[in-house]
């Protein structure tokens, strides 16, 4: 018989403690720094309602893999879209915009 090894973290080596919720073991540090590394955008109602809107209108369409191009609320512009960057006005000053959030509904 064999010695059990305690499994570990697959990025320090550390001992495993804590499960990810998408099943992938990392330990707690690894885990906080990817949170840290990769927040979670949080978009408001109004931008969540105006992806949706743009969806159902047509106004998003997939050109590459992970890549969309947008059009502006009235229509007049096309931005390159991604579900981490877009190139409207907001995206410039790297806030959120509902154009990244459409891009992530239907990615």
């Amino acid at each position: 018989m064999g010695i059990m090894m305690r499994p570990r973290c697959p990025r320090c080596v550390r001992p495993l403690k804590f499960r990810t919720q998408d099943g992938h073991r990392t330990c707690l540090l690894c885990t906080v720094r990817c949170l840290l590394a990769n927040p979670r955008p949080r978009f408001s109602a109004r931008q969540l309602d105006d992806a949706v809107e743009l969806i159902e209108d047509g106004g998003i369409v997939q050109v590459a893999p992970g890549e969309w191009r947008t059009v502006s609320s009235n229509g007049t512009a096309i931005f390159a879209t991604t579900t981490t960057r877009c190139t409207c006005k907001a995206g410039a000053y790297s806030r959120r915009c509902y154009h990244v959030a459409a891009a992530r509904m239907v990615a």
